[in-house]
């Protein structure tokens, strides 16, 4: 096979103005210098068991190459990722998604000498991989995923039921089919039974009204003698983002106005995952810190200040967020793209130049859509979200309407400006099936993501004493004073 090397400029904090290779035109920028990382793509060649795929003129599209017309035996050649993972679609003459595939360099073995086949099987492990909490981009550990999910007791039972639809629908429509959607879900829940642990590490008590927020505040590095300037840790360990907002209580029981903390630290990020295969299963993930200076103290006459954090979740509160704070941002448009579309635009490229981005990619991307109306009325649907349904038919509505601005207009250049160029036929190739109404996402493609916000209350509270010269209270633990503090 024919290897090709394509080189990515990962340009961090570029505006869109400045990121032009999407509409034919050149310039130049700055911002901070970035990595150049390469990728890899390679030829491989496949077949499609018209059998068990129906559809007229099929090809297949990678983002790679827009489109591999197969042969009336269903043989065809295209190009994939040679790094990850990659999502591919078998799609028909009029761009219905007709069966999907996932490329696994150094993994793949199909039929006939081929690297790669789409059928029913392939359909059911692609549909399956694409759920943020399964997927996975490295070879390995995607390899291992595709074998788990073979080896599962409802997986049979899926692909019978693809086969016995896929012939003559598109998947769009056999997604939906009550006996599939089940099978999907059987097949996700047992996955995750069998191979997961959800949530992160538990959470001290003491530091939070509420440990199942994932949120603390602990003591920074000790360089002042001052309290007045002492340093705070607030540490997100959710898979969300939490907007943080500091109320200051005064010796007399004054309540100060909120003090917001700064934009570009505030949202803070959830965990930050190893990998995407990491997201939402205990296995690896740091969380994100942000530094904070505590306003009280005995020179500042305030007696406490209070940390609030204030994120998307749908589990009951253990406290009520004062009249002050109950316009305060709920950071749910960051959390959607960081965790779920992210993971899927890398997934359909075979790479991980988002996951190398970090939180900054999700940050930029929503700071360009949230003003979008349609984005807006998304985020209504997933706040007033009351039960598992509502949350799922929210949460599939924002993904849908988000990754569709993401991949239009000025947006589109923000994406290149997080790939490189490598993000032009990205936003083509999905803007192309979302124009279509093929980009293919079930039920249970969410499941994770609802399960785990189930678990987080939108409202924690930490309160932070300094007292006299010697001590700092967090809640009930005091710590005295020393060269580090953690």
């Amino acid at each position: 096979m024919t290897t090709i090397r394509r080189r990515r400029f990962l340009v961090l904090l570029l505006i869109p103005a400045l990121v032009l290779p999407l509409f034919g035109c050149s310039g130049g920028g700055g911002g901070r210098a970035s990595q150049e990382p390469d990728i890899e793509t390679t030829e491989s060649t496949g077949v499609i068991d018209t059998g068990e795929i129906g559809g007229e003129d099929l090809c297949v599209k990678s983002v790679w190459q827009e489109s591999a017309p197969a042969e009336p035996e269903g043989n065809f050649t295209t190009t994939v990722s040679a790094e990850g993972a990659q999502l591919l679609f078998a799609t028909d003459s009029s761009g219905d998604v007709r069966g999907l595939t996932v490329s696994i360099p150094g993994a793949d073995t199909a039929q006939g000498g081929h690297t790669l086949t789409v059928n029913a099987t392939s359909t059911a492990i692609s549909l399956l991989m694409q759920t943020p909490g399964i997927l996975a981009i490295d070879p390995s550990v995607a390899a291992a995923r595709r074998s788990q999910l073979a080896a599962l007791l409802s997986f049979p039972g899926l692909v019978s039921a693809l086969a016995a639809r896929l012939p003559s629908q598109p998947l769009r429509e056999v997604v939906t089919d009550v006996t599939v959607s089940n099978l999907l879900s059987a097949c996700v829940n047992e996955w995750r039974g069998e191979h997961t642990q959800l949530g992160t590490a538990a959470v001290d008590p003491d530091f939070c009204n509420d440990p199942g927020a994932r949120f603390r505040v602990g003591l920074g590095d000790a360089t002042s003698t001052d309290w007045d300037d002492y340093p705070l840790k607030l540490s997100n360990g959710g898979w969300r983002w939490l907007n943080v907002v500091v109320r200051d209580i005064r010796d007399d029981g004054h309540v100060l106005a909120p003090t917001p903390r700064p934009a570009d630290t505030n949202p803070i990020a959830g965990a930050i995952p190893v990998s995407w295969g990491s997201v939402f299963t205990n296995t690896f993930g740091d969380p994100t810190v942000e530094l904070d200076y505590a306003n009280c103290g005995p020179s500042r006459m305030i007696a406490r200040s209070e940390y609030w954090a204030i994120g998307p979740g749908w589990a009951p509160s253990k406290i009520d967020l004062p009249p002050s704070l109950q316009n305060e941002n709920q950071p749910w448009g960051e959390t959607v793209i960081h965790y779920l579309l992210c993971p899927f635009l890398d997934f359909a490229a075979g790479g991980s130049a988002l996951l190398d981005y970090g939180p900054e990619a999700a940050r930029l991307l929503w700071d360009l859509i949230k003003l979008d109306q349609n984005a807006t009325d998304a985020l209504e649907g997933m706040r007033s979200a009351d039960d598992e349904a509502s949350a799922t038919a929210a949460t599939i509505n924002a993904c849908f309407t988000f990754l569709g601005l993401i991949v239009a207009g000025g947006a589109s250049s923000a994406l290149v400006a997080l790939l490189g160029t490598s993000a032009i036929p990205v936003a083509v190739t999905i803007g192309t099936l979302l124009a279509k109404g093929a980009v293919i996402f079930s039920v249970s493609n969410f499941s994770f993501f609802i399960i785990t916000l189930f678990t987080y209350p939108r409202v924690a509270k930490v309160d932070v004493y300094i007292s006299g010269d010697v001590d700092v209270i967090v809640d009930a633990v005091r710590h005295r004073r020393g060269p580090l503090f953690r």
